[in-house]
Formats: C-alpha cells, structure tokens, sequence
C-alpha cells in the first residue's frame, strides 16, 4: 500500500495550480471550496454548499442544529410535541424584523413551509414535510404555529432546521426571492447577480440580535483550487476559509496566524445505480466495495485527519453508526463474487468534477481506481467542469461521485434510499426497506428508534448502490485577527453575525 500512498500524493500535487485573488479588506471576507456559475440565494431551492453558506446569512430557520444534531432555538424559542408525536406547537420570538421592516409572525411560518411544500416551488427537501398537508400547517395565532403530521414526526425540530426551512415573508414570489434578500437574518443584498465572481452582503441595521452583525459588510467566494486557498488566507485576503482542502492541513496547521475548527464530518461517495447493468447485480455492488482498505483511504483522502466509514449515512461519530469497525478489504472475495457474476473483467466509468465536487474527491477516486484494480476491476475516471457537475451528472450517470455531510443520518437515509425519496440516487427501491425506514421515522420510543436506524443501516452497507469508505472533518481555517467563529455550528449554516475581524 506504500506505493498506492505514494501515488496519491504525487496524484496531489499535480491536481494543485495558483490564481491570484483579492478583495475590499473592509468586509469579513468568506470563501468556499464550492462555486457554480449560477447561485441561487432562494433558500428553498438552494442547489449546493455554496448556495447555503449564502442564503444562511440573510434567512433563518425556527430551528437550528449543532454538529451532533442537537437541536437549538432559531426564530422559534420553543416548542412542544403531543403524546402521540402527531402535533408540535412552535413559540416564536416577538419583536422580531425582517429586513424591509415588518414583523415577523406565524403567518409568514406558514407561508414559508407551504412553499416549501408546494410541487410549484421546485424546492429542494420538499418532501421532508411529506407527513403533512398543507392545511395542517396552522398560524394559530400572531407568534404560535402549529404542525399536525399523518403520522408521528418525532424529527420535526430538526427537520425544519434545513436550509430549505428559512423563513419568509408571507406572500414572497420566487421572482423576488431570486434577486434580493429580505429575511431576518444579519445580512442582506439588495441587487443579485447570480454569475458574480463573489457576493457582497450588508449587515442589517434592524437585526435582531443586539450588536451584531459585528462586521458591516460579508463577501462570500469560491477557490475551487486547493493551494490558490491556501496563499488566500496565508496572504490575508481570505479570513475564513470554509471545508479546507485536506490536501492543505499540514501547511495550515504550521501557519501561526491560522486557526483550526473541526466540524461536521462529510461522507464522499461513490453511488452505483442499482436498476443499471452492471450495478444491477448485487454481487458486483458488494465486490466494489469489498475492494477499499478503508485504513488506507482515510489516511490518503483527509491527510490523517479523517476516519474509515462504512457505506451508509452515519459517520462513525454517529450513534446512528451500525459498526464502528471498518468493513476489512477482501480481494479474493472480491474476485469470486465478480466471477460468480460473469464480470471478471469488469471495466467500469466513474464520473466526478474536474476540481473536487467536495474537498478530497480527486484522490478518493484515483484510490479507488488503483484498489480496484487489484480485483481485476478497471476503473476509467471521467472528469466534467466542477460549476456544472450536479446539473450535467449527478443522478444522470450509473456511476458517478456524491457526498453528504452536516445533514441528519435518519433524513438522508429516507430521501437518498427510500422509493421516493428525493435525492434517490442509486435509484434504490425496495418496498421492504421503505416500511423499515417508515417504522423507525415514527417511533417515539428512542431505544428502538436508534436500533431499527443501524438496521437499516447496515442494510444499505451490505447490499445498497453506495460505496462510501471515508468520513472527512470540515475543518474551516480562520486568522487569528479574527474572533468569535463557531465552530458547533453545522457547517455552511452558519451566520457570521458574531465574527469580527481586525
């Protein structure tokens, strides 16, 4: 394997190039590793990282989660669920603004998880409030919402902390939300460009929160190249650089004037579409992923900062994890299982951005094309430009590279698995899985509730179109001069009303 590991570095160094990059020193200056050519700062139809880390800053939601999906008061203070899990009541705060001047209420709560619901909207997560109708989400008066769900929905606070859940106005149009802001959150824009190079953001002299934003201006961009990033920030013209490149960490870690956060962890995957040859076989899907050392994978794709997974949502930091034991490489089972499938020469194409689609892609895929070639598997890496790959590629590919990160292990095992799930993209379905992913959803009893998701977890990890043998930390970089960054909070949903810069 030292040879594997040799040739991921040198793989590394080659994937690297420089650019300059610049910006006005009197914003907090923000940048990310994800920048598409056409951003969206509609929250409710957010596409990637990208679109979140911005509408973030202007929208925020009745809740909000930590790392560990600890769930936290946003717009709504607190809230109760009935005995039966069927209803929740949400307190809004009072006195609350948005950013043209009216205030907020249950009425503009509403609105905003009807849109969201609406097939219309085209929101991205519109299913996750599949359990109600729209009739069901009620203003029951000026500060007081209330949810009544089909079924028991003991997720729902951290279900309406996704970014697709910020609130606003009642009565707002997709037209407006597409060219300015007007929410409750510190930042605002009055005039957006979608094609913009970066996104500059005024704080919001009504906001709520006493004395904050601390900065008066936010510029958000992108540096898609790992060593461009890095002379960013070493230079001062980044200060926060959001999800570093692992690639860079070493650098980062001897900068003095530099901070390190870890975060949220992120599941970089492989997805094989299950109703397409030769995905189709589930003893090819299980000889594929028999090929990783997820030992060697984790140290080569996070520069030792990461840890081994096991192809399912929860990383092992998770107590949704099934194992926390890495899954052993087996190359001879491997073998025979492609050969009991007719696939002993099996070559297949896998598909991923031309820069990393999520930091640490590139080398996850050149790791795997030398480890499966072990097997006799030969792994041919089609690259497309990173700003159009979730259009041009996800989903529309058998074989292709996807992640997930900062989002609930429950919530991506029923929109990435299930039959209708939203972002089913090993096209997974089986009407037996479907019930399971249901009953555990509906459990109020959190013993078994957490038992019947490691489950279903080791299920996907067995049989299921996903090879995910690595978890990454997001580790954001901060200078020094900077202070108050919050870590806790999951990554790209944070505001950055408490950082100040001098």
């Amino acid at each position: 394997m030292h040879i594997l590991r040799s040739s991921i570095i040198a793989l590394a160094s080659c994937l690297i190039s420089g650019s300059s990059f610049a910006q006005d020193t009197q914003c907090l200056r923000v940048s990310n590793f994800s920048w598409r050519t056409a951003r969206t700062i509609d929250p409710a139809r957010w596409v990637d990282a990208g679109d979140v880390v911005i509408s973030s800053q202007a929208y925020e939601r009745l809740t909000d989660v930590d790392r560990t999906f600890g769930v936290h008061p946003g717009l709504a203070e607190s809230w109760t669920m009935s005995a039966d899990g069927k209803e929740w009541t949400f307190k809004l705060r009072e006195g609350v603004k948005f950013q043209d001047g009216h205030e907020l209420t249950s009425a503009d709560a509403a609105y905003t998880l009807r849109r969201v619901m609406n097939p219309a909207t085209t929101a991205t997560g519109a299913k996750d409030l599949s359990a109600l109708k729209p009739e069901n989400v009620i203003a029951k008066s000026r500060y007081e919402l209330v949810l009544k769900s089909n079924t028991p929905f003991v997720d729902m606070p951290v279900t309406l902390a996704g970014p697709q859940f910020g609130i606003v106005p009642d009565g707002s149009t997709t037209e407006q939300l597409s060219s300015r802001t007007n929410g409750t959150g510190p930042f605002a824009i009055a005039t957006f460009d979608p094609s913009a190079a970066r996104v500059v953001m005024t704080a919001n002299p009504g906001y709520w929160g006493a004395g904050r934003p601390k900065m008066k201006c936010l510029e958000i961009s992108g540096i898609t190249e790992p060593l461009s990033s890095l002379a960013a920030i070493q230079a001062g013209d980044v200060d926060i650089l959001l999800a570093a490149n692992p690639i860079i960490l070493p650098s980062l870690r001897e900068d003095p004037g530099i901070g390190l956060y870890p975060g949220d962890e992120t599941l970089p995957q492989i997805i094989m579409q299950v109703d397409k040859a030769p995905f189709n076989d589930v003893r090819v899907r299980q000889a594929l992923k028999l090929v990783v050392d997820r030992e060697a994978m984790a140290a080569a794709v996070t520069a030792g900062s990461g840890y081994p997974a096991n192809d399912n949502p929860a990383p092992f930091s998770s107590p949704f994890a099934f194992s926390t034991t890495p899954i052993p490489q087996d190359i001879e089972k491997a073998k025979a299982l492609l050969a009991e499938a007719g696939q002993s020469n099996l070559a297949v194409d896998l598909y991923t951005g031309a820069t990393d689609i999520t930091p640490g892609a590139l080398v996850f895929a050149q790791a795997y094309k030398e480890m499966a070639s072990l097997a006799g598997v030969t792994v041919n890496i089609q690259t497309v430009p990173a700003d159009s790959y979730w259009e041009s590629v996800y989903m529309k590919r058998p074989m292709f590279m996807t992640y997930w990160g900062g989002l609930y292990p429950p919530y991506v095992l029923k929109n990435a698995y299930t039959t209708t799930g939203e972002a089913n993209e090993s096209d997974w379905k089986n009407p037996d899985f479907d019930k399971l992913v249901l009953a555990a959803e509906s459990d109020t009893n959190q013993t078994s509730r957490l038992a019947k998701f490691k489950d279903i977890g080791a299920l996907i990890a067995k049989d299921g179109g996903v090879i995910g043998p690595v978890s990454v930390p997001r580790i954001t970089a901060v200078r020094k001069q900077c202070s108050g960054f919050d870590p806790s909070i999951v990554s790209f949903r944070q505001a950055f009303k408490d950082v100040e810069c001098r």
